[in-house]
């Protein structure tokens, strides 16, 4: 796996985006390990291999971008928008979840690991809920809410798998229901556009965009690209959305559009 991942960092394209466009990340299974890997996993091999794609994660990801082990990060520049990643601790122990968030004008990024605490049931920690609770009650503006598992749709889902993520699931809709937030998810091999269900169903009331994954397509690569406006001095944003590539979920395949946040002016 380590062997595969090396190629893949050193592949002459990937690298030069790479080095040359500042860019974010969160984990999920594959870049873990083997398919739906999670921490409590007993074999002996496969705990081996999940520290070992933790710790080459934390070097390409986060010491890259110069997020540091126990440190407050201020002034970080992408482009010309300043990063303020405000009085966000950034911990990477063993365990310790690869949660981080940072702003951009009156946008706030979360990205959240779904994996490091990953278990039969459970997905977050109390922790990370907590966290998240906090995150969205001081900020009033638009959320992007990104992580590796979509909410909505496929075998790893936290909506409907079983009823294995059921509680955690729930749990995250009373953080996320009341406030300007768009999920960004990948996973399950296919793009995907999930819209609040218009009949009110309680169960989806937030929008989903599924991008998964970058290799798929008839060689033109799979991708999403997001415009965002700020509408007016009322916090009301145009989300311009544009699915690159023909992996498109049969049931959910609007490839565009613009999503308004809220949905609704008053």
């Amino acid at each position: 796996m380590e062997k595969i991942f090396e190629r893949q960092w050193n592949e002459p394209h990937f690298k030069k985006l790479i080095n040359e466009v500042p860019y974010f990340a969160i984990w999920d299974d594959h870049d873990a390990g083997t398919d739906n890997i999670t921490p409590q996993d007993t074999s002996c091999r496969k705990k081996e291999m999940f520290q070992t794609a933790r710790k080459s994660f934390i070097k390409k990801i986060f010491d890259r971008n110069k997020i540091k082990s126990d440190t407050r990060i201020k002034n970080f520049r992408v482009g010309h928008n300043k990063i303020d990643f405000g009085t966000t601790e950034v911990l990477f122990g063993d365990k310790e979840p690869l949660d981080y968030s940072f702003e951009v004008g009156n946008i706030q990024f979360i990205m959240l690991d779904g994996i490091s605490s990953r278990s039969k049931t459970t997905i977050l920690t109390d922790e990370q809920f907590i966290s998240l609770e906090t995150k969205f009650k001081n900020h009033n503006g638009l959320t992007i809410l990104s992580t590796g598992a979509s909410l909505a749709l496929g075998s790893a889902k936290w909506r409907w798998n079983g009823s294995r993520y059921k509680d955690d699931y729930r749990r995250l809709l009373k953080i996320i229901k009341n406030n300007k937030v768009i999920v960004l998810t990948g996973d399950i091999h296919e793009n995907a556009t999930v819209i609040p269900d218009p009949l009110g169903n309680p169960s989806v009331p937030f929008f989903e965009l599924v991008s998964s994954g970058v290799a798929l397509g008839n060689g033109e690569g799979n991708f999403l690209v997001l415009d965002i406006h700020n509408i007016n001095s009322r916090e009301e944003w145009d989300v311009n959305f544009q699915h690159y590539g023909d992996s498109m979920k049969s049931k959910h395949k609007q490839k565009e559009g613009v999503i308004l946040i809220p949905p609704t002016r008053q």
